[in-house]
């Protein structure tokens, strides 16, 4: 373990080697680069500059005696990733017992508060002992953050979408944030994809060019992902002078668009070129083929409604088009450009309206479905993304039926696992159930590939297995009625699974609670 200033520190101000007991490792371990402490501004802009980066990340903490969350996320992987750059200040002076002037001027700068130590005192007053609170007029208390500081200014700024005012995006004039003792944050996992998807963003460029599995990790950093699929990039000087035009183009559209329209903040463009089997794989769940698009966008003033067919002519043919789709990251829809159409570079106003109108929600999402497998558990209905609204959707608004719905991968290995229990679940079902009657209301069993079918009334998948029960809502006014879906959370055990159906199933076989027993048993 190293202590960078020799004092014993927080965890989140210390560095643990990790790797194998040799010299060479810990040599290189030792060496560092280490996070530089800063303790004034010039000091944190000359760590800028020596970094050799866009920007750096810096962790403001009060003491090296108090470990808050932020303490704790500061040493995560996603700060260190890269190769990215990032330093500390601490608050107060080693050598001295007060603050000097250039460390309160840089929190200041960061945007950074300070609020006046509270101290319990006890006062006697006859037989009793009450205690009044002090407010000490020397002693603050600084506000911690972890800010990222930009070396240039002419970077586009994103809005952070979320509430999670402890770290901050520092060089600008953000909001002034909670103090971080008073933060009630939810789940640490929550906190650590927060800090993530924040750090991830302060690095991105206003356009960003990623390969299929890094666009993917995307997911979650930005509401709205606009997905580019370009042509490979090449080693020829004269096609890639080209496709760098292009990439600035997208850029100064994106600064553009951020200005004029807020909803913009939170869409970020990514260009993907073509690759491998990677990124076949990663057009087709967009609903792209290898060849798509064929058509260049729109431009404004064209007589002819759609998208008009390119000229056969030499300059015609060097026009490069990319695929184009939009990502809802907290949905999952996708929402490629309507005729198979694409992002010429030039139609930056026909890439600007397709996504106002997908924003608007006058272009429908893309819906994948494939053939119905042949083999199914038995009892279970195989589903299917066209099926789903006749063989699902509509007998529960109808309130004809309920239906537990599997959501299974293939591949996922948990999935497996869990067909055991799935079949044994739908064995004690039928048992409870018995001979059926048409006419009967009852509790149906579905599965359904949720990688190659989806539907965009059902919810979000974020894990396999999922299990989905799907009832009619009550009290749906005047809308009509619709469906309501609740997802177990519970343990993968028969007997779990059969008391959670009793609970809120109300077509269930009434001896349900017997086969919860019998699985008990």
């Amino acid at each position: 373990m190293l202590f960078p200033d020799t004092r014993v520190l927080l965890p989140g101000l210390q560095a643990i080697f990790t790797g194998q007991m040799q010299h060479t490792s810990l040599l290189q371990f030792t060496v560092g680069p280490w996070p530089p402490l800063v303790q004034s501004r010039e000091q944190l802009q000359e760590a800028v500059q020596e970094s050799g980066r866009q920007g750096t990340f810096v962790g403001l903490f009060r003491s090296s005696d108090m470990a808050g969350p932020l303490q704790e996320l500061w040493p995560l992987d996603c700060l260190k990733r890269h190769k990215r750059a990032y330093a500390f200040a601490r608050w107060g002076n080693e050598s001295s017992e007060n603050t000097s002037k250039s460390e309160e001027d840089l929190w200041r700068w960061a945007g950074l508060g300070f609020s006046k130590a509270l101290r319990i005192r006890e006062v006697q007053e006859g037989q009793m002992l009450k205690q009044e609170v002090e407010v000490s007029e020397e002693d603050f208390q600084p506000e911690e953050a972890i800010v990222y500081v930009r070396a240039d200014d002419d970077a586009c700024e994103f809005a952070p979408s979320g509430g999670f005012v402890v770290y901050q995006e520092g060089g600008s004039l953000p909001s002034k944030p909670w103090p971080s003792w008073t933060w009630r944050p939810g789940t640490w996992r929550d906190q650590v994809e927060a800090f993530c998807a924040w750090c991830e963003r302060q690095v991105l460029a206003p356009a960003t060019v990623f390969d299929a599995p890094r666009a993917a990790a995307l997911d979650g950093t930005f509401d709205w992902l606009l997905f580019l699929f370009a042509p490979k990039v090449t080693e020829d000087q004269n096609l890639a002078e080209g496709f760098d035009r292009e990439l600035r183009r997208l850029e100064r559209f994106a600064r553009a668009a951020c200005a004029k329209d807020k909803r913009y903040q939170e869409v970020l463009p990514v260009i993907v070129p073509a690759g491998g089997e990677d990124i076949a794989a990663f057009r087709a769940s967009f609903g792209l083929g290898s060849f798509e698009p064929t058509l260049p966008l729109p431009r404004e003033g064209d007589s002819q409604s759609g998208c008009r067919a390119l000229e056969d002519t030499e300059e015609a043919s060097r026009r490069v088009l990319f695929a184009t789709s939009l990502f809802n990251t907290r949905t999952r829809r996708k929402y490629p450009a309507p005729g198979g159409a694409g992002w010429c570079p030039g139609d930056e106003l026909a890439l600007c309206l397709f996504t106002d109108a997908v924003l608007d929600g006058r272009v429908s999402p893309y819906v994948r479905s494939t053939k119905r497998p042949e083999l199914a558990s038995p009892g279970v209905k195989e589903l299917c993304g066209s099926s789903v609204d006749l063989e699902l959707l509509q007998p529960v608004k109808a309130n004809e039926s309920e239906v537990l719905l599997l959501l299974y991968a293939p591949f996922c290995s948990h999935s497996l696992h869990f067909f055991w229990l799935w079949n044994q679940l739908s064995a004690a079902i039928q048992a409870a159930t018995g001979p059926r009657n048409g006419t009967v209301k009852d509790l149906q069993l579905a599965q359904m590939d949720a990688m190659q079918n989806e539907h965009p009334d059902l919810p979000p998948t974020r894990q396999f297995p999922t299990l989905v029960f799907c009832r009619a809502k009550k009290d749906t006014g005047e809308s009509g009625a619709a469906v309501e879906f609740l997802t177990y959370e519970g343990p993968a055990t028969l007997s779990a699974i059969l008391a959670w159906l009793g609970e809120y199933s109300a077509f269930a076989p009434p001896n349900l609670q017997a086969a919860t027993q019998a699985a008990e048993g």
